[in-house]
């Protein structure tokens, strides 16, 4: 059985990878003529997205499966985890910092389950990067 039965095949998620690719090329200078810093930070959280999508179909994984619909997850890595971490918080960093319950609010909603105790518990948490300016 194959794990592209009943979804995508590998010739049509290679096209939409590529498909993704070309529209946030497209994206960021459009971004960059905007002028915001924060708003040209989204160029690579999609950028980061279509690495792991590419790394899900390299492992003959339909990367449209993994999506809190479906309920499937993309092959995640440190820097991957990092990098995105690194892009939130230069897009998003001071709005939490200067309002923690909301920073709260966002974390339980997308991590069911999270609370600033199992935050502190953590042993693997690294800083992240600060973002450059432009």
């Amino acid at each position: 059985m194959s794990k592209y039965e009943n979804v995508y095949s590998k010739e049509e998620l290679t096209k939409m990878v590529a498909g993704m690719e070309a529209i946030s090329a497209w994206f960021y200078p459009q971004a960059v003529k905007v002028g915001h810093h924060a708003f040209i930070e989204f160029c690579g959280l999609m950028n980061e997205y279509i690495n792991m999508c590419q790394a899900s179909l390299d492992q003959g994984a339909d990367f449209t499966k993994s999506n809190v619909h479906v309920g499937g997850s993309l092959p995640i890595a440190p820097h991957h985890a990092r990098y995105l971490a690194e892009k939130f918080e230069c897009i998003f960093g001071p709005t939490f910092a200067a309002n923690p319950r909301m920073a709260l609010i966002f974390a339980e909603a997308v991590f069911p389950g999270f609370t600033l105790k199992a935050k502190e518990q953590s042993t693997t948490e690294q800083p992240v990067a600060e973002c450059e300016d432009y």
